[in-house]
């Protein structure tokens, strides 16, 4: 292949069509920014599931104890039978929790990992 002016002129446009722009001076701390910005939610959302977890433990604590206290107090609360009240709260404790089962699981294992 002869050199001809044609030739040049084709190669130095091929060259300029090829070359990528540089990313802006201030790439690297939009970059590292974003970094810490994601961090900083991991961070949080750790925070968040553990304050999750103490609450479920505690509801779940605790309507177990009425369930088995209430009965204790006598025959009636408040003019009702205290079966009825317990198997009240047993009915919507289990309902909840069918309900948010998939929630509850994937809640378990994000705490896992």
């Amino acid at each position: 292949m002869t050199k001809t002016p044609l030739n040049d002129q084709l190669l130095g446009s091929l060259i300029k069509k090829n070359l990528v722009e540089a990313p802006s001076t201030d790439f690297d701390d939009n970059l590292m920014r974003c970094i810490e910005k994601e961090a900083a939610k991991g961070t949080s959302q750790t925070k968040n599931m553990k304050i999750s977890m103490l609450f479920f433990v505690l509801g779940t604590g605790f309507g177990l104890l009425v369930s088995h206290l209430l009965p204790m107090l006598g025959e009636t609360v408040a003019g009702m039978n205290t079966r009825t009240i317990v198997l009240g709260f047993q009915v919507v404790y289990i309902i909840l929790i069918l309900t948010q089962l998939e929630n509850i699981i994937n809640f378990f294992s994000r705490m896992k990992a």
